[in-house]
């Protein structure tokens, strides 16, 4: 059975094995996964012939769904640590899963994240619930032991799962902790008649803040490499101007800071361990 969210959820898509036609605003499914980028060349890789004729079928339709629920990441990170999970266990044995990584741009630490959160969701949650999370891109996952699901782990230890909930229970569960997370985050958070934020005005907090920014709104973007490329020299183009700098620059790819990141990355004594 397919899953579709309410419409006063927002609009991220659908990421099941078996999702409703509206896997993203006006486009289908079918048209989805025709696209070239959710149809991976592995056969054209040098270490395909190392797997066995039932390892290729195999994992073909894991690197087709991995890429299709990349293309739409509200993508969901639920459903890529799934697909990467599947084909870690295929192609380690065989050390090519750093291979498989690179050919969809993934770190080794990006995609032992996903892992790592698909590993605690699944090890925390209902099949049931953790298709219904997937199918609606909502993140109920983490990377640390003392937070597997993320921001809404002490809300689900105050609303325990159902242990077989139906579909239908199993979405309305997932309503019910959203709403307790959204509540207990406007408690914490909500300011007093007299309080205002500070504008911050060191340069290093600055940069951060404006990276933190700008990426979130790259991943708007459709995705089409050539308008995302146009879209980038536009938005460095208008700065340049906008800061009086009337020659052309040469800019080259610098390493982010882990703690650019928004929630990235292990804590310091897990790292440690």
């Amino acid at each position: 059975m397919a899953y579709k969210r309410s419409t006063n959820r927002g609009n991220r898509p659908a990421v099941l094995e078996s999702p409703s036609p509206e896997f993203l605003p006006g486009v289908s499914l079918a048209e989805l996964e025709r696209a070239p980028e959710a149809q991976p060349k592995l056969v054209e890789e040098k270490w395909w012939e190392e797997l066995t004729l039932a390892e290729q079928s195999i994992l073909q339709p894991i690197g087709n769904g991995l890429a299709t629920a990349m293309l739409v990441q509200g993508y969901s990170r639920l459903a890529i640590g799934a697909h990467l999970v599947k084909a870690q266990a295929i192609l380690e044995p065989h050390s090519l899963f750093g291979k498989f990584l690179r050919l969809f741009r993934f770190t080794p630490r990006t995609a032992y994240r996903y892992i790592q959160r698909y590993q605690n969701a699944s090890a925390s949650l209902p099949e049931t619930i953790l298709r219904a999370a997937m199918a609606r891109g909502i993140d109920l996952s983490g990377e640390r032991e003392e937070a597997p699901l993320g921001k809404y782990t002490q809300v689900v230890k105050a609303l325990p799962p159902p242990e077989d909930p139906t579909p239908l229970a199993a979405n309305a569960w997932i309503d019910r902790v959203i709403d307790a997370q959204k509540d207990a985050r406007d408690e914490a958070v909500a300011p007093g008649p007299e309080m205002s934020l500070p504008v911050p005005q060191d340069p290093e907090t600055l940069l951060k803040e404006c990276y933190r920014f700008i990426s979130t709104r790259y991943r708007k973007l459709p995705i089409n490499s050539r308008q995302r490329s146009r879209w980038v020299h536009q938005l460095a183009g208008m700065l340049l101007n906008e800061l009086g700098v009337s020659n052309a620059q040469s800019i080259a790819p610098i390493a982010v800071p882990d703690d650019y990141r928004v929630q990235r990355g292990r804590p310091r004594e897990a790292a440690a361990a």
